[in-house]
């Protein structure tokens, strides 16, 4: 054996999405409303729109939306 570098194939990197947007609708108008009223955080009025929706949804009684799936 000498003293040269052997190269090996590169491997291919398989990815597996966790999830695929779906960016069909109202998405860009409700971001921009939020930047534009400075409610990009825990308040203002599309959390508890969700949270009621949702909740409503999965037949549950309330709803709270937390910031990640770790919370």
């Amino acid at each position: 054996m000498t003293d040269a570098t052997i190269t090996q194939p590169a491997k291919q990197t398989r990815r597996i999405p966790v999830c695929t947007p779906n960016l069909d609708g109202n998405e860009r108008k409700y971001v921009l409303d939020c930047i534009e009223t400075n409610w990009v955080s825990s308040l203002g009025s599309y959390l508890p729109r969700f949270e009621t929706t949702f909740s409503g949804l999965c037949g549950a009684e309330h709803g709270v939306a937390c910031s990640s799936g770790t919370a």
